[in-house]
C-alpha cells in the first residue's frame, strides 16, 4: 500500500535561502535610485541657473 502523507519521513529542518527578499530590495532600489538622485539634484544645485 502507499503511505499516507502523514506517515512519509520529514526532512530535517534547515535553514533555506530566500532569494525574493534580497531581489526585491534590488529592484526597489533600482527604481528609487534615479528618482532620489533627480531629488538630491533640485535639493543641492551648484550653479544657479537662475538670473533674475
Amino acid at each position: 500500500m502507499t503511505k499516507s502523507f502523514r506517515q512519509l519521513e520529514t526532512s530535517p529542518a534547515r535553514l533555506r535561502v530566500n532569494l525574493w527578499i534580497p531581489g526585491a530590495m534590488a529592484i526597489a532600489g533600482l527604481v528609487l535610485a534615479p528618482i532620489l538622485s533627480i531629488l538630491w539634484i533640485a535639493v543641492t544645485p551648484t550653479e544657479n541657473i537662475c538670473r533674475i
